[in-house]
Order: C-alpha cells, then structure tokens, then sequence
C-alpha cells in the first residue's frame, strides 16, 4: 500500500503565521514558517495512516515552533510548563485529507482498521 515508489507513502504539511481575524472562506495573509513534503517514515496500510502521520509530524513541529516563540517573547519561559504557556496562544489547525476531517469531526468515535492510526488521531 502506499502513494509513493516502492510501495510507500507520501505526506506532507505546512504552517506559518496568520492574521488572528481570519475569516472562513476569505483571502487573509500567510507567512509560511515551514513546510515539508516527503516519504512518510513508518510503513502505512492506508491512506488515513499516512495522512494522520502527516498531522501528528505537522502539529509537534507547531508544537516546537510555539514554545520557540514562546522562550523568545517571555523571559519567565520554562520547558517544565510548556504546555500551559503555549495554551494561551490561539492557534488552528486545517487539513484537506478528507479521512481524517471525517474521522474527527465526528461526534463518536468511527472504527479505524488501521490501531495506530486510530491512537495517532485521539
């Protein structure tokens, strides 16, 4: 199984920064801060495997790039906390892979066959 040469599977994502009055459906200014599009590293048997992996990898890099921010603009800062000082920041996540919208929007949890991809996605 697998989008890619070889049987693999592509993935890829992007994030950056935006205006905080973003309006669904209109054009608002983005400043990428990184974007990586690749081989997924683990071996997925479907595309929702591979697609979740893409999510997971995209929202630890958020989750990195925050605290970064974070350390910059607050010199009380600590790693200990870094989950509540990056809680008092908005921010969003997108995805266009239809499986995995589907999966999380909704309101019970859906059968994944896939165990870890199932995990990935709580």
């Amino acid at each position: 199984m697998g989008n890619a040469p070889k049987g693999g599977s592509q993935g890829a994502f992007v994030f950056g920064l935006t205006d905080e009055q973003v309006t669904p459906g209109q054009a608002c200014p983005f400043l990428i801060l990184q974007w990586i599009s690749g081989r997924v590293r683990r071996a997925c048997v479907s595309p929702l495997a591979a697609e979740t992996l893409s999510v997971v990898k995209g929202m630890n890099c958020l989750k990195w790039a925050r605290c970064l921010w974070q350390e910059l603009i607050d010199d009380s800062f600590s790693l200990k906390n870094w989950e509540g000082a990056i809680r008092r920041k908005l921010s969003d996540a997108c995805v266009d892979a239809k499986s995995v919208y589907d999966h999380l929007s909704k309101p019970t949890a859906t059968t994944v066959q896939d165990k870890h991809a199932s995990i990935d996605l709580q």
